[in-house]
């Protein structure tokens, strides 16, 4: 079974941040994943947090900390309070995570190397409507004019979801991959438990 993971939003700017998790963990000597909102593709913002944020008005940072370390994390950090002025403003338990995506290949070597990237998904993650299509020679839309643009195209789309570490290691194997240039994915959103 994985681990759970809460989103945590720290009133702080990211340096500071990233800068007592770092610590927190040297302190502790001991290690956990935790990811950055910005940096993973998370959804985390309405549209007037951004702008508070954008004017300056206020200073928050997004992340995901692993739910254990939650209580033990929260005493650190009220221990440095009045130093770091730095408090978690809110946190809320990750129930799943989900992304869509979409891709359009037109060469068939390229196609198999995209076929084994849906084919081999982490543990944890389903593919929702996901049909993909192959379409060879006369199938292929042309323009007279022009000739047989393409003579072959493989595309597909549709929705990963399931355990937030696994679409996290999903869409970062999308993102890192060969391919990155040809599959649009959509920002990670969050869904939380009751």
């Amino acid at each position: 079974m994985s681990q759970k993971f809460s989103h945590v939003v720290m009133t702080a700017p990211f340096l500071v941040a990233k800068g007592f998790i770092l610590g927190y963990m040297q302190g502790k000597q001991q290690e956990f994943p935790y990811f950055f909102h910005h940096k993973y593709g998370i959804k985390h913002e309405s549209l007037g947090e951004m702008m508070r944020e954008v004017l300056h008005m206020e200073c928050h940072t997004h992340l995901c900390l692993p739910t254990s370390i939650l209580p033990e994390f929260k005493k650190a950090l009220g221990a440095a309070k009045d130093r770091l002025n730095m408090s978690i403003k809110s946190e809320q338990l990750i129930q799943s995570a989900s992304f869509s995506f979409s891709y359009h290949i037109y060469t068939e070597e390229r196609s198999g190397a995209c076929k084994d990237l849906f084919r081999v998904i982490p543990e944890g993650v389903e593919l929702l409507n996901y049909h993909p299509t192959e379409l060879c020679g006369s199938g292929v839309m042309s323009v007279p004019e022009f000739g047989k643009i393409n003579q072959y195209c493989y595309e597909g789309n549709g929705t990963a979801k399931g355990d937030f570490e696994a679409i996290i290691a999903f869409y970062t194997k999308i993102k890192q991959h060969s391919l990155c240039d040809s599959v649009l994915v959509s920002e990670i959103q969050l869904e939380y438990a009751a």
